[in-house]
């Protein structure tokens, strides 16, 4: 005997559920939502063989496998998650702390300089002591801020610039 009332509960579950694990892909919270939602889709599938009238001998092992599945593929982009959360940035613009650049020109506290093949508007970083970055001097950037980085004098092994202008840069 068919009792539609679960069946339809269960139906409903394995939706709800589908869509906490989306909503988990789009905004990651380490995996809580995705274990909600693995959770429900479970919860689902037992209800609906339940009303469906599949004995318990099928339906719990089916439910147990869809959890293990479901909950360990959660934990391991969870896992995923916060691991690239403590890594260091490798693209856009702060990526560029750290990066050794080419001083091109500099005026009293100010100047530019060259990193990664792009010119970039620089400030001395605080404790620079005299004399001021010369053209064609190794720094390093320290902070950006907005378009502008801080610059810094290179410790030892950070000299070898990645990138130096050519003479059709001039």
């Amino acid at each position: 005997m068919i009792d539609v009332d679960v069946v339809v509960l269960g139906v409903v579950l394995v939706v709800v559920g589908a869509a906490v694990v989306v909503a988990e892909a789009h905004a990651s919270t380490g995996g809580i939502l995705g274990l909600a939602g693995v959770l429900a889709i479970v919860a689902g599938i037992g209800l609906t063989m339940a009303g469906a009238g599949i004995p318990l001998l099928v339906a719990v092992p089916v439910a147990s496998v869809v959890a293990l599945l479901g909950g360990g593929a959660t934990l391991l982009a969870g896992r995923e998650v916060l691991l690239a959360r403590r890594q260091r940035v490798r693209t856009g613009p702060e990526s560029l702390v750290g990066q050794v650049a080419t001083v091109r020109t500099w005026r009293y506290r100010e100047g530019q300089v060259a990193v990664g093949g792009s010119l970039w508007r620089a400030r001395l970083a605080y404790g620079w002591a005299d004399p001021r970055p010369e053209p064609g001097q190794t720094v390093v950037i320290s902070e950006l801020h907005g378009l502008t980085v801080s610059i810094r004098r290179p410790a030892a092994g950070e000299e070898q610039s990645a990138w130096t202008p050519s003479s059709l840069s001039s």
